[in-house]
């Protein structure tokens, strides 16, 4: 038995432990430490505060392994620039504010013997070795997902070892190794483009206050609770159009997610779509000089120039033109109306889907797919991780092509068949001899929370088997847990089953739900949640209330994945073997027969197989919901009839797949409810007792009840216990039961 250890430094950090490569837990210290987007100063800033945060984590994570006198394997992730761009000095000092490449490297060795300090003061390690930021990533998708053979694809806004990488991997070799750097860096060019739009960038429900610190002086920041939402870096600056900003790295890291629902308000521009493509395949790494000009020119064109969306056209030659004179650039831009700003970042979004896929079905997979071949192996899917997995339009353009790739071969080898010829020119790769399509596979934690895991898969300690059932619940248990017994007592908590949290839900409640270990990654699936009804449409407001959401922000359905088709249509069914089926257990499955003859359709080539061809258990795909699932669930359906679903089944979350059935039940219609994460504006995902019942008592709260392991806890209980305790002595009674935790 080998005990493994792994450590991200840097903003999310992170920190796992595993035993021979199955992962015991893992500490994202943001909710250790309740302050979003942690980032642990280096031992060279602040050496002190350095040691006592990775002190407590590293002893957390020992205690969780039953303190094992060893550790055999300890892994950092690298931060020596590795790729060939970035050791270019102009390149690197683009993208780290000046810093060069050498003082990086020695930031990096400062950084891994604060580390190994730390670290072996507490257990002894007996080696030592770093991983790569995209192959960390890779190596995270890859051995999580249940593929054999797999294009890798890891892009964000930068690693030590590049933008935007390609890997294969292969699972009976327990090895993922590299295809391709690409150099596209569309993560931070995405992210910059956001922060032209109010709408986004503001953290407040006024567009026209960026931030709710903004307005205040830097002394009067300082004055602050340390963990409020800005504080951390407490610097103030002036922004484009003159106005106070802030410049906080946690205000800045919501951007793209803010930005990607937020284009999903208005349609696409087609011009303007083409122009952010320009703007990704040529700004980034190996243009610098390219990108902010060139967002700058389009965004000073629409406020100047720009009086209606049709105008666009007539205008295309002088954006292209403009964009390209980096001598001469407005820092300042107008605040363009609203409308067209919701366009610029549909376009902007488009723009991104179109590169993705023209990189990856144009140039990665047919590159994958030969390889395999040449090899005898077949492959069975792509992975997508990095921080633009979290692009989850992005994602579903993926799976959706992959389908109609598989099917025009499919297609295109019966027609050969038919007409007695071997001739396959018209087919742009090798034709695949697998039963299913290949599938999309996002791992729970794409971004760099995930970053310890994979790096410690990526130096070798791979697991034996597919954690795809339980890696996504590895996070900790809630902090104060031990509290629970006295809480139940105070507030006069009782037990809940299934059912009864399942009438609430549908009587209209908003239930705060905190059971078991917490998520690993940036979605909440279900074990820090806010659960809610999706057939009233005000639900939505209510929860963008709740949490002081902009009026723009979705919100996500759980699903059973028995009901997916229904509101997903066929690619999400889960077809049975036997071709005799009953039109009844058709029915069961999709919701009308046109879309069981286009099921069918995939079993006439030899692509159809028991499962479904897309799934989305870590809320990672946007489909487009059917007629009848916008209908009859409107709160989760966005602006552009999509949704992104968490696909629940009993393997994976039984008590969560339990819930949805009696919702069903309960309903007559699916098992479908509203999913978003349980925290408050500005803060992590909870983890803590006492911050879940604080968001109970607030006054106005949306929040109806709150779900603790199986306790329940409504709102006005602590008043209610009270009055009780005096009457009748509510200890007595809870003693005479007992009280259990799970």
């Amino acid at each position: 038995m080998e005990v493994q250890l792994s450590i991200l430094h840097g903003h999310d950090a992170n920190a796992c432990i595993a035993v021979d490569g199955e992962i015991v837990a893992v500490l994202e210290l943001e909710r250790l430490l309740n302050q979003r987007h942690f980032h642990c100063p280096g031992p060279i800033e602040e050496f002190e505060r350095f040691r006592r945060c990775w002190e407590g984590a590293i002893e957390l994570l020992l205690a969780e392994a039953g303190n094992p006198p060893s550790i055999d394997l300890a892994v950092v992730l690298s931060r020596r620039p590795v790729s060939p761009i970035l050791q270019e000095e102009q390149t690197w000092k683009w993208y780290q504010y000046g810093r060069s490449v050498e003082s990086q490297n020695n930031y990096g060795e400062q950084t891994f013997r604060g580390l190994r300090g730390v670290v072996e003061d507490l257990v002894p390690v007996k080696r030592w070795q770093e991983s790569n930021h995209h192959h960390s990533h890779a190596a995270l998708g890859f051995f999580a997902s249940p593929f054999r053979n797999a294009l890798i694809v890891s892009f964000d806004g930068q690693g030590n070892d590049g933008f935007f990488n390609a890997y294969i991997g292969r699972r009976g070799r327990k090895e993922v190794t590299p295809l391709e750097e690409l150099g596209l860096e569309l993560g931070e060019l995405y992210n910059y483009a956001g922060h032209f739009l109010p709408e986004v960038l503001s953290n407040t429900a006024d567009p026209r206050v960026e931030c709710e610190l903004a307005v205040l002086s830097t002394e009067e920041i300082r004055q602050l609770d340390p963990s409020t939402e800005c504080v951390d870096k407490i610097e103030v600056v002036r922004g484009f159009d003159g106005s106070q900003r802030c410049h906080d790295f946690a205000c800045h890291m919501p951007i793209a997610g803010k930005l990607m629902g937020l284009a999903g308000t208005a349609p696409p521009n087609p011009m303007l779509v083409n122009l952010f493509k320009q703007y990704f395949r040529h700004g980034g790494p190996y243009a610098p000089n390219f990108s902010i000009p060139f967002v700058h020119d389009m965004y000073k064109l629409l406020g100047d120039r720009v009086a209606t969306i049709a105008s666009y056209e007539a205008e295309s030659a002088a954006v292209a033109t403009a964009a390209f004179d980096v001598t001469n650039v407005t820092r300042s831009h107008p605040m363009v109306g609203f409308e067209v700003q919701h366009v610029w970042a549909a376009s902007l979004q488009h723009g991104f889907v179109q590169v993705v896929l023209e990189e990856i079905f144009q140039r990665l997979l047919p590159a994958a797919e030969r390889i395999l071949e040449a090899e005898g192996a077949t492959l069975d899917g792509v992975v997508i991780s990095g921080g633009c997995a979290l692009n989850v339009p992005a994602n579903f353009a993926v799976a959706e092509a992959l389908v109609a790739r598989a099917r025009a071969r499919a297609r295109a080898a019966d027609d050969d068949s038919n007409n007695g010829s071997s001739n396959n020119s018209h087919d742009p790769g090798p034709a695949t001899t697998s039963r299913r399509p290949p599938r999309v596979f996002v791992p729970s934690a794409p971004d760099d929370s995930g970053l310890s895991v994979g790096a410690l898969w990526a130096a070798g300690a791979v697991p034996r088997r597919p954690p795809v059932d339980t890696l996504r619940y590895a996070g900790f248990p809630l902090w104060d847990l031990f509290q629970l017994p006295e809480e139940v007592l105070a507030r006069g908590a009782r037990r809940a089953t299934v059912d009864d949290v399942a009438r609430r839900l549908v009587a209209g409640q908003i239930v705060g739900v905190a059971r078991g270990r917490a998520e690993f990654g940036p979605r909440a699936l279900g074990h820090r949640s806010l659960l809610a009804a999706a057939t009233d449409r005000a639900m939505l407001a209510r929860l963008n209330r709740l949490k002081r959401r902009q009026w723009y922000r979705p919100v996500a359905p759980m699903i059973a994945r028995e009901d997916a088709a229904r509101c997903f249509g066929p690619l999400w069914a889960e077809l049975p073997r036997d071709a005799a089926a009953t039109h009844c257990e058709k029915e069961a499955c999709l919701s009308s027969p046109e879309e069981w003859e286009e099921a069918e359709e995939y079993q006439g080539h030899g692509l159809c197989y028991d499962g479904p061809v897309v799934e989305s258990p870590h809320m990672s795909l946007a489909g487009k919901l059917t007629p009848w699932c916008a209908a009859t669930f409107p709160a989760i359906r966005h602006f552009d009839g999509t949704a992104r679903p968490q696909t629940v089944t009993a393997a994976s979350e039984p008590w969560l797949h339990a819930l949805l059935g009696k919702v069903r039940s309960l309903t007559g219609t699916a098992g479908v409810l509203i999913n978003t994460s349980f925290n408050s504006r500005g803060k992590p995902i909870l983890n803590t007792i006492e911050e879940a019942l604080e968001l109970l008592d607030e006054d106005g709260s949306e929040l109806d009840a709150v779900l603790i392991e199986d306790w329940l806890f409504e709102r006005g209980g602590k008043a209610k216990a009270a009055s009780e305790e005096a009457g009748i002595g509510i200890a007595g009674s809870v003693s005479s039961v007992g009280l259990k935790l799970k």
